[in-house]
């Protein structure tokens, strides 16, 4: 969702995408719809000085027919294999991304409110040096929100790439890029080169340059269900190497996945990406460059005795902390991104966990298993596929 003005009131506006398909044998092809949507609050009075407020979504009709997508020579038309769709929302527009069978996966934008989709672009396989070409490319996923209200205007993006087609390939990695639009308007897929400070691993690039794959450093192997976020809190504490609160040259992006064990068992693991952006001020204004990267060490999360599955992280509440500045005492939010994150998982007899705003304390990388994680709590509910809420900013 976007808060926007609609004439004149501020509203919870709406995106969605998702995909289907004619299971018919003379169609090869699929559909990428969106549909648009508000959050309208609604007063009923129960009495003159009594009144419930109840918050309606309602959405635009008709729905709309934004992008095609080749299922040619798949295996299977099942929609949650080819198609699957992905959404950012950014300061000036949203980003799309999807998979497709011929071309790759496909990203473009759109303006809030547009029905066409803008600037596209394929990444059409992923060939990493002394490795492997990776040609079946799925199940992208984008950051859901950058930091709209500091005006950042780029998203990063995961997804998966397999060996061959077959619905049955384990041979499969992770993949990350940072997605922007260029000054033509078209989208652009890029990464820095450089490394902040000498103190990090290097990205695992692919022969452009331009992508990395996340699962090098990690262990298993079926590498799947990526999901990503980017620290969206508007923070108001410099740091050493942020020395204007918020700058959008910095990014912090976290990655966790499932995968499977020497021993076949489901596993979580976690990488983190953080960039520092070099600040171009010319005659269109202030833009950023990729300059540099440092990398976190993976982190294993994994259960004794069982699997773990279905990770899902959030930005959690961002803490006041006292400053001191002289005699002066003065309380700020922290700009520590992994501090404030939730992240929560499913395990075996559909036990579901969550780890608090402690969930720094791994990302210095390092095995833990349910038994080792600091403060982790067991939920009292049980179920399948526990998932977090995307917040737009904290």
């Amino acid at each position: 969702s976007r808060n926007e003005i609609v004439n004149g009131i501020p509203i919870a506006k709406l995106y969605l995408v998702w995909n289907g398909i004619c299971y018919c044998d003379f169609i090869d092809n699929g559909v990428i719809l969106s549909a648009e949507g508000y959050i309208k609050p609604d007063t009923t009075y129960t009495s003159d000085t009594t009144f419930v407020i109840d918050n309606n979504v309602y959405f635009d009709d008709p729905l709309k027919l934004v992008q095609g997508y080749s299922t040619t020579d798949s295996p299977t038309k099942n929609p949650d294999y080819f198609g699957t769709t992905t959404i950012n929302a950014s300061a000036l527009r949203n980003y799309l991304a999807w998979s497709d069978a011929e071309l790759g996966i496909g990203i473009g934008w759109m303006y809030p409110g547009d029905s066409i989709i803008r600037g596209k672009k394929y990444i059409p396989n992923v060939n990493i040096p002394n490795d492997n070409n990776y040609t079946t490319l799925l199940y992208p996923e984008f950051n859901r929100y950058s930091r709209v209200g500091f005006g950042e205007d780029e998203a990063g993006l995961v997804f998966v790439g397999k060996l061959s087609n077959a619905v049955n390939d384990t041979n499969t990695q992770i993949f990350y890029t940072r997605v922007r639009v260029d000054s033509t308007g078209d989208i652009e897929y890029f990464l820095p080169q450089n490394i902040c400070y000498g103190t990090s691993d290097s990205l695992h690039y692919d022969i452009t340059n331009k992508i990395t794959m996340v699962t090098s450093g990690s262990i298993g192997t079926y590498h799947r269900n990526p999901k990503i976020i980017r620290n969206i809190a508007e923070y108001n504490m410099p740091n050493q190497i942020d020395n204007k609160a918020g700058n959008l040259a910095y990014k912090m992006d976290r990655i966790v996945w499932e995968a499977n064990d020497q021993e076949g068992k489901s596993i979580i693991q976690m990488v983190g990406y953080d960039f520092e952006d070099a600040v171009i001020m010319d005659s269109l204004g202030i833009h950023y460059e990729p300059y540099c990267y440092t990398t976190k060490i993976p982190t294993i999360i994994r259960a004794l005795d069982g699997n773990l599955e279905h990770p899902s992280i959030t930005q959690g509440t961002m803490k006041w902390q006292p400053y001191f500045n002289g005699l002066d005492t003065i309380q700020i939010n922290t700009y520590y991104n992994d501090s404030a994150m939730v992240m929560t998982f499913g395990g075996f007899d559909s036990l579901m966990y969550q780890i608090p705003q402690n969930y720094w304390t791994l990302t210095n990388g390092g095995m833990f298993d349910l038994q080792t994680i600091p403060n982790i709590n067991q939920l009292t509910a049980t179920g399948k596929y526990p998932t977090l809420p995307t917040l737009a900013t904290v």
